[in-house]
């Protein structure tokens, strides 16, 4: 970043799907099978959220648009006459759209170990005194609303981001550095502020409403997921340690030791999953218990 040097992804697409890694589509597709599975992209014009769907003709393209990381990609990429960059800017946790889509049993996967405490919203958010009631359009509404007042966000956030910068620069860089370990990506874990100063010039307005939509975004999927429709339920699968990994250029020992982490995690969701099964079934047949070795 500081030497102003981007992310060529699709040289890195080439490559996994070259030898010897050999990305099989075909593979995934039947995997899949009748499921439906939808990547998540952000539309950059109008900062919205936009999931589209995966393994069908397209799939270069899409992969290319979701893994566009603002910063380390450079500019956007063209798909189907939009301009989409990747989505976590405007949907780092998509469960409001799997709700959408009628799911009601949602297992949300995350590199983040799950805290409680959120960044405090800014003022301009208004703040649930009561458990929300989720509508299908209240979401969009809010979205919609939020939208209208980027311009206005936009004078406000100055003050706002200088205060994070100065509190930033009495941090030493080590501790920097591990605010990019097993985050949302650019808006890792923590006080996503701090690494401001590494973009340099190259952080500007655009960028700034960026910030914006997502801390404002991940602020309400935090309260969906706290507090979700009456009509579904939601499990997390976290890691119970911070990541070693870093973003960019992990070394093998430390993506070894995170892997194993993730498959930790992975083992005792299944393994509570069971034991809620049963213990609220216990007379029943106990066949449809899903085994490690099952895909989810």
């Amino acid at each position: 970043m500081r030497r102003k040097q981007y992310l060529n992804l699709k040289w890195a697409l080439d490559k996994i799907c070259d030898y010897p890694y050999k990305l099989d589509i075909d593979m995934g597709r039947r995997v899949v099978g009748h499921r439906r599975a939808f990547a998540a992209t952000t539309d950059v014009n109008t900062l919205k959220d936009h999931y589209l769907p995966m393994l069908q003709e397209d799939w270069y393209q899409v992969l290319m648009a979701t893994s566009a990381i603002p910063t380390l990609f450079e500019g956007t990429v063209a798909h189907q006459g939009n301009e989409f960059i990747d989505g976590g800017v405007s949907a780092s946790i998509p469960v409001q759209e799997a709700w959408r889509q009628e799911c009601r049993s949602i297992i949300v996967i995350r590199t983040e170990q799950y805290v409680t405490e959120e960044p405090k919203l800014v003022e301009d958010e208004p703040v649930a005194i009561e458990s929300p009631t989720w509508f299908r359009g209240s979401l969009n509404n809010l979205q919609l609303q939020w939208q209208d007042k980027v311009d206005q966000w936009s004078g406000d956030w100055g003050a706002f981001f200088e205060s994070r910068k100065v509190k930033a620069s009495s941090l030493k860089h080590a501790e920097q550095l591990k605010l990019l370990n097993g985050g949302r990506w650019l808006f890792g874990s923590g006080d996503i502020y701090r690494l401001s100063h590494w973009f340099g010039e190259r952080f500007d307005s655009g960028l700034a409403d960026m910030l914006m939509v997502h801390y404002q975004t991940y602020s309400l999927t935090s309260e969906f997921i706290k507090n979700p429709p009456d009509d579904c339920f939601i499990w997390q699968i976290a890691p119970d340690q911070p990541l070693k990994t870093s973003s960019l250029l992990s070394d093998v020992d430390d993506i070894l030791h995170d892997y194993q982490v993730g498959l930790d995690a992975g083992f005792r969701f299944v393994e509570n999953y069971n034991f809620a099964k049963q213990h609220k079934a216990l007379t029943s047949s106990n066949n449809d218990l899903w085994q490690p070795h099952q895909a989810s």
